[in-house]
């Protein structure tokens, strides 16, 4: 994990608007990274280490708009998850993370490859909030 960046990294424009973020990685290290990233930028962000621990939160916190989600975790993938968004919560945009390339998809999806710096994060974030970034784009370490 020593290849993402601090949380003190310069990471651009502040968030024109607040929008919460749903973390969910099994390494909760990597959430909290993630949730420290974002945060100062403005974001509300929540973080879950389980597929069901992330359905918990989502159950109890209405308008999330964003789930980013790491595709390989035990017991629940990312992918079962965001099928259970897009049926639950059709209005929250899903943004998959893995260090593998996303292969297959049962629908377009959006994807940031680790390691990623805190520049591509907030890109990405922001572009697949705005639905200006296409499906399958590719964003790695800047």
């Amino acid at each position: 994990m020593n290849s993402f960046p601090s949380p003190q990294v310069d990471l651009g424009e502040s968030s024109e608007r607040s929008a919460t973020v749903l973390v969910v990685d099994d390494y909760r290290s990597l959430c909290n990274l993630i949730a420290a990233m974002l945060r100062p930028r403005g974001y509300h962000v929540l973080t879950a280490s389980s597929g069901e621990e992330a359905q918990a939160l989502a159950r109890a916190n209405a308008g999330i708009d964003l789930l980013l989600t790491d595709i390989e975790m035990p017991r629940m993938r990312g992918d079962e998850l965001a099928a259970w968004f897009r049926v639950t919560t059709p209005l929250t945009r899903i943004l998959f993370m893995s260090s593998q390339r996303v292969v297959s998809a049962p629908a377009p999806v959006h994807f940031l490859k680790k390691p990623f710096s805190g520049h591509g994060l907030m890109t990405k974030v922001r572009d697949v909030l705005n639905h200006n970034s296409a499906p399958f784009a590719e964003t790695a370490a800047a």
